[in-house]
Order: C-alpha cells, then sequence, then structure tokens
C-alpha cells in the first residue's frame, strides 16, 4: 500500500499564512502546519523531510497495525507528561518535547524499517525515553541512514516551529493532548514515510 502523509487541507502558502493569522487553532491545523513544514514543495526549497512518493509499501493490515501501535505509543507518553507536570509541577521543556519527538521519529523508523526486513524482530524494538539523554543504535545503512540523519537535523526546526505556534496560538493552555500528542503521531507517520519512499539495502 501506498503511504503518504495527508491532510484534509491543501497547505498552499496562502493556507498557511490563514493559519498564522487566525485566532482559532486547533490540533488539525497544528497537524497541517507540521506536514506543510516537511512534505517537498518550492517553499520548503531542500528542507524537505519526505517526498511523499514512495518504492517500498505495507500490506493494510501492517499499516494499521503500526498506526495503532504507535499511537497507543503517543498516548502513554503524553501520560507521562502529565505526570511530571503533576508531579514535579513543571512543563516538559522545549528541549524535551524536541528530544522526544525525534526519537520517536527514529524509533518509528525503525518499526517500519523493520515490516520490510524482518517483521518477526518488531517486537523487539524498545521505546525508553531515557535514551534522549543518550545514544541509542538504530539498524540503518547506506542511503536509509543518510536520509534519517538529515531528517532528524530537519525535524530541530519542524519541533520548535510547532511548539512556539501551539504556544502563540494558545494550544499549550489547552495541555498535551491537544499539542504534544498531535506532534508525536506526525513524527511517527513521518518515522513511515521516510522508510517507505528510501531504497533498502
Amino acid at each position: 500500500m501506498r503511504y503518504v502523509v495527508k491532510t484534509n487541507v491543501s497547505y498552499t502558502e496562502n493556507s498557511r499564512r490563514k493559519i498564522m493569522a487566525e485566532s482559532k487553532f486547533t490540533p488539525h491545523d497544528l497537524v497541517g502546519f507540521f506536514v506543510s513544514s516537511v512534505i517537498l514543495r518550492p517553499l520548503n526549497g531542500n528542507k524537505y523531510v519526505t517526498t511523499g512518493k514512495n518504492i517500498n509499501s505495507l500490506t493494510k493490515e501492517q499499516e494499521k497495525e503500526f498506526l495503532q501501535n504507535m499511537s497507543g505509543i503517543a498516548n502513554s507518553i503524553v501520560e507521562m507528561g502529565k505526570m511530571i507536570e503533576k508531579n514535579e509541577k513543571r512543563s516538559i521543556s522545549d528541549e524535551e518535547v524536541s528530544g522526544i519527538c525525534k526519537y520517536v521519529f527514529c524509533r518509528a523508523a525503525q518499526v517500519a524499517f523493520l515490516y520490510l526486513t524482518n517483521p518477526k524482530e518488531i517486537n523487539s524494538v524498545q521505546f525508553n525515553l531515557a535514551e534522549i539523554y543518550g545514544s541509542y543504535s538504530l539498524p540503518f545503512e547506506g542511503e536509509l541512514k543518510t536520509k534519517i540523519d538529515e531528517s532528524v537535523v530537519r525535524l530541530n526546526d519542524v519541533i520548535a516551529d510547532c511548539v512556539s505556534l501551539s504556544v502563540e496560538k494558545g494550544l499549550v493552555k489547552e495541555g498535551l493532548d491537544s499539542w504534544f500528542a498531535p506532534m508525536l503521531v506526525c513524527c511517527s507517520k513521518l518515522g513511515l514515510a521516510v522508510v517507505l519512499e528510501t531504497k533498502i539495502q
């Protein structure tokens, strides 16, 4: 099955400006902003993360399983964030948000890679957020490794822009479900998209 990061709105530069100008800003708008920031289009120049053109594919069942699992992981991470807010009396920092989003992107890409190369090993993938403070290994080589590394660098600006926009538009005040959860899901889908459009060696 061909997988493309989708949104129900066509995010041209005019619609992007409209999002920035509107007083009412929803989680759906944040997803649209994220997608418009990472997909190949003239405005993004060489800073895009995904082309949306796949050369690999998952079955319908695999795609459904992937999305369900990643959504569950995103929800678990959000619940951990809520516990931090409650128990430590603080919000998760921008650095933590960035680190976690990039970690989810990488681990999602690893799961997608295993779907294509060794499905039996998928359950061996661990999501351990403590790893964001150190180094963690990924099973990528060649073109895919280069693409993942470049994507992580480019995600720095995308994540920072999404956080800033969430603050500016009031989503942060509505809670982690309104802004952090959508960002995590976007990052996991992006990990899948990058793997599906890259030659696997």
